[in-house]
């Protein structure tokens, strides 16, 4: 009897969008209208330029002062023999690593309309959004480029990756529960996009208390829906 040997079955190589953009035509689609619910729903907090100015400018600031350390996540360091190291040096300026703790620290004292203070430190405390069911998504990729360790990076790299990790212009709030999408290349310019067109439409848009971050359960329940 003769036998046939099995074929040894490939992996499909994924299809791209420059490689089969048509694929991708109905999904960016549906993405539209998943951010223009979250939108609809309020599951979105987008400070206005009045809240974040300031605060941005202290994070420039703050990048800038030679006395002061830069701030970069943990998980930046890509080499293993590095992991757990709290700080250390580029060019002789200090850099200390941390989790996302300041970037939900900074847009909370944004938020709150809190002055900016006179020293890093003071800047460095305050509450995390994920306490209330929100998920600081960044516009802006904190890390830019091929992934290596930050003691071969450039200094003014480093400072790029500080201000874009806490700079709260490059954050958006979206629910816990839907982290994912903030990982989605492009979806974060599509709800700011759709925040600035509900913006345009109404004009009059409620202002909430400034008193605390409002809990993302507490705000209106979405389905998602493609029709929407």
């Amino acid at each position: 009897m003769c036998q046939t040997k099995n074929k040894t079955k490939k992996l499909p190589k994924c299809p791209t969008k420059e490689t089969d953009n048509g694929k991708f035509v109905d999904l960016d689609n549906t993405l539209d209208d998943v951010a223009k619910a979250l939108v609809k729903a309020d599951l979105v907090i987008i400070l206005d330029e009045s809240d974040y100015k300031k605060w941005d400018e202290f994070v420039e600031a703050w990048a800038d002062n030679e006395k002061w350390p830069l701030v970069v996540r943990s998980s930046t360091l890509s080499n293993s023999k590095d992991r757990g190291k709290r700080e250390t040096e580029v060019d002789r300026r200090k850099i200390i690593f941390k989790d996302n703790t300041p970037a939900h620290q900074m847009f909370v004292n944004a938020y709150k309309k809190k002055d900016v203070p006179t020293n890093y430190e003071d800047a460095l405390k305050g509450s995390l959004v994920s306490s209330k069911k929100w998920y600081v998504a960044h516009v802006e990729p904190v890390i830019q480029g091929k992934q290596t360790k930050i003691t071969e990076r450039k200094l003014e790299d480093i400072k790029g990756i500080h201000t874009r990790l806490l700079k709260p212009s490059n954050i958006i709030l979206i629910p816990l529960e839907y982290k994912g999408l903030g990982e989605v290349p492009g979806f974060l310019d599509k709800i700011k996009t759709q925040y600035e067109a509900s913006i345009a439409e109404s004009k009059k848009r409620k202002l909430e208390d400034r008193a605390s971050i409002p809990d993302c359960l507490n705000r209106a329940k979405i389905i998602i829906n493609p029709n929407i």
